[in-house]
């Protein structure tokens, strides 16, 4: 995702790890980010469901060892 900038970038990953992190816990957060992606530009959203895959797999993994 070259267009986007760093700071998006960050953003945007942030909230994947945040979600991944809130899974199970809080429904009002998970609502509010789902809320948040889907009024974001389509190649953020894409962006944002990349991370969110990488930041579940490493979870998966970690929780695994």
């Amino acid at each position: 995702m070259s267009d986007l900038t760093e700071k998006q970038k960050e953003f945007v990953d942030d909230l994947a790890m945040q979600q991944v992190n809130s899974m199970n816990n809080d429904d009002v957060f998970i609502h509010a980010v789902e809320q948040k992606v889907n009024e974001m530009e389509t190649h953020v959203k894409e962006y944002f469901h990349q991370r969110l895959h990488f930041h579940r797999q490493n979870k998966n993994n970690s929780s695994t060892k």
